[in-house]
């Protein structure tokens, strides 16, 4: 009984797995067509931080960036 239950529950997270995928797939296309120039996005995204943020690098802006927005904007 409990290896038909075992297959069942494989096959339902392998389908679920799958369409998943298959949608993260269509979203990132579909993302990609209607705003293609990410370099934009970044620079928009940099003019409209804060100068503590500018002067962080790697894993500490990240943290500054979190910060700010999770605690410093609501």
């Amino acid at each position: 009984m409990t290896e038909v239950v075992n297959i069942v529950v494989f096959k339902r997270a392998n389908n679920f797995f799958i369409f998943s995928v298959d949608i993260t797939i269509i979203v990132t296309i579909i993302t990609y067509m209607i705003n293609p120039d990410l370099e934009e996005v970044g620079k928009g995204i940099e003019d409209s931080s804060s100068t503590k943020i500018k002067e962080f690098t790697g894993i500490d802006k990240v943290g500054a960036y979190v910060v700010n927005n999770g605690f410093g904007v609501p």
